[in-house]
C-alpha cells in the first residue's frame, strides 16, 4: 500500500477540487522520508556508515592518517567503541595495569541474612555501592633499563591521582571508590 493510499483513507470524504494532487505531493514526501530513515538507520552502525563516518572518528577522537584505507578506518572505530568500558572488576584492573598499577577490587557487600558468619564485619546498607582498591606493591617505584631516560631519577614514589580520576571518570555514578 503506497502512502498515497494511506493518506487517502485518512480522509473520512472526497473534498475535490486539488486534494489528489495535495495527496500526491505529500506521498511524495513521506516517501522521501522514508528513504532518508532507511539511510540513517544504516548510519547508526560504523561499519555501515558512509555520510557521517567522519563524524564517528571526531566523536572517539580519531584522527586517521592520510593513507588509512576504509578498512582500517572502521576497525579503529570499532575498537575505540568496544574499549569504552564495562562493570566488572576485571576491567577496571586491566585500566590500572595499563598506567602501571597493579590492584586489588573487593565490592564491599552490605550484612544480609545468608552470607555472613559470625565473626564477619557488619557493613551497613550504604556499602552496596562501594569499592575497596588497594594498590598492591607499593607507591615506591625503582628505574629500569629501558624505561628511563638519562636525567630522571632512579628511585620515585608514584602518585596515584592520575589512577584516581580515571576510576572517578569511569566508574558507574552511583558507585564510591575508596583507596587504601
Amino acid at each position: 500500500m503506497s502512502y498515497s493510499d494511506v493518506l487517502s483513507l485518512l480522509l473520512p470524504l472526497e473534498l475535490g477540487g486539488d486534494q489528489a494532487v495535495d495527496l500526491a505531493v505529500e506521498a511524495r514526501q513521506l516517501d522521501q522520508v522514508h528513504v532518508s530513515a532507511a539511510s540513517l538507520e544504516a548510519e547508526m552502525f560504523p561499519h555501515l556508515s558512509d555520510a557521517f563516518f567522519t563524524r564517528w572518528e571526531k566523536m572517539l577522537g580519531i584522527i586517521p592518517a592520510t593513507d588509512a584505507r576504509r578498512g582500517e578506518r572502521v576497525a579503529e572505530v570499532l575498537y575505540r567503541l568496544r574499549a569504552q568500558g564495562r562493570l566488572d572488576r576485571q576491567y577496571f584492573i586491566d585500566i590500572a595495569a595499563t598506567v602501571g598499577f597493579a590492584i586489588s577490587l573487593v565490592e564491599c557487600r552490605p550484612a544480609m541474612a545468608g552470607s555472613m558468619r559470625c565473626g564477619d564485619e557488619v557493613i551497613g546498607q550504604v556499602a552496596r555501592w562501594v569499592w575497596q582498591v588497594t594498590i598492591d606493591g607499593g607507591f615506591a617505584q625503582f628505574a629500569r633499563a629501558g624505561l628511563v631516560a638519562a636525567g630522571e631519577p632512579l628511585g620515585w614514589y608514584r602518585d596515584d591521582r592520575h589512577l584516581k580520576a580515571i576510576f572517578e571518570d569511569l566508574k558507574p555514578a552511583d558507585s564510591h571508590v575508596m583507596f587504601v
